[in-house]
């Protein structure tokens, strides 16, 4: 594999108009940045992770959403277990019981990283104020060191 050379911020096309490779034997890759440097491959899974609904059955959904005639199960019918169930808790109260359920569901919803062998392990945690819900995932990769997040600082980069 050759060395990674950083050129610029701007993208340029590796290909004509005909599709054929006009820089023969040159290897592209976007290497997305933050204020920190490079994302690391477990935020970019986490990025993905934290913006898609989980499929749900309708007897897991809310009473006030299951009783009508279309409900809303979201989801991606390709492939349902991916993504994550935040969105069930848009209209509950903020209270220690339910933050304990999310922390939960989420942590079931996670599994993936421990069982792909992305990770080492994981924690999450759900805390609330009046009127927000902060949720930090830490992750434990595989060298040891630990990755801590925060669902904000998915895009916003923010110490945890």
């Amino acid at each position: 594999m050759p060395a990674l050379v950083t050129v610029d911020s701007n993208l340029y096309h590796a290909t004509n108009l005909t599709g054929s490779v006009t820089f023969p034997d040159t290897y592209f890759e976007i290497v997305p940045q933050d204020a920190s440097g490079p994302v690391t491959d477990i935020k970019r899974l986490l990025m993905v992770w934290s913006m898609m609904d989980k499929r749900v059955e309708t007897v897991e959904l809310p009473a006030d959403m299951r009783d009508v005639e279309w409900p809303d199960n979201r989801g991606w019918l390709a492939e349902p277990t991916a993504g994550n169930r935040m969105w069930l808790f848009d209209r509950r109260p903020m209270s220690n019981q339910v933050d304990t359920e999310m922390q939960l569901m989420l942590t079931e919803d996670l599994l993936w990283l421990t069982r792909d062998g992305i990770a080492a392990s994981y924690t999450v945690t759900v805390t609330h104020t009046s009127r927000r819900r902060d949720i930090e995932i830490a992750v434990k990769r595989l060298d040891g060191t630990v990755e801590k997040y925060g669902i904000d600082d998915l895009w916003n980069e923010r110490v945890v």
